[in-house]
């Protein structure tokens, strides 16, 4: 049985739609029109659900550095849910 690989620009492309789907916290603001800290008293930590009315948000390793430092990104799909229920 042969696999296929999947070719390096589909494998890039598909981890730069992934992204997309997250956002910072002032991009979040900015797309809910809304403060910063309306978005933080949204937030909730990720599970596979989506909970009406909350932002689910990951803490996620932006680069390759020493540091591994992580930050909060926010799951665009919630954004978008908070935005039709308006």
């Amino acid at each position: 049985m042969r696999h296929e690989q999947t070719p390096p620009e589909k494998a890039e492309n598909d981890t730069v739609e992934t992204m997309r789907k997250w956002l910072s916290l002032g991009t979040a603001a900015e797309y809910l029109d809304c403060s910063a800290d309306t978005v933080c008293r949204r937030a909730i930590p990720w599970q596979e659900e989506a909970a009406k009315g909350r932002i689910r948000f990951k803490l996620l390793q932006l680069n390759e550095d020493k540091s591994k430092r992580r930050e909060r990104r926010y799951f665009l799909d919630d954004l978008d849910a908070l935005l039709v229920s308006k």
